[in-house]
């Protein structure tokens, strides 16, 4: 219903694996909108500095560790074109 309003649709954890962006890619068949796909992909250095610096703030209620980041990060799989998605990677972020 989202989709169909033109609403934008913010997605993070679900977009990580191949099966769940097929199971995206067939709302977005369903609903024939146009999209773009924007991935957030910075290196892991970057992550990783901005990790340090939120969980040296305290401001987060929940820190992670490095090797949780890292235990985390191994179930993603960058999307490719032949997905099917119009893809805008933002290396920079």
């Amino acid at each position: 219903a989202l989709l169909k309003t033109c609403m934008s649709v913010v997605v993070d954890y679900l977009a990580n694996t191949i099966d769940s962006r097929t199971w995206m890619r067939g709302l977005r068949d369903h609903t024939g909108v146009d999209h773009t796909f924007h991935v957030l992909a910075p290196p892991d250095e970057v992550c990783l500095a901005r990790l340090r610096e939120r969980n040296a703030s305290g401001q987060h209620p929940f820190t992670v560790t490095e090797e949780q980041f890292h235990q985390i990060s191994a179930f993603f799989s960058p999307p490719t074109p032949d997905e099917g998605f119009n893809l805008d990677v933002h290396d920079e972020v």
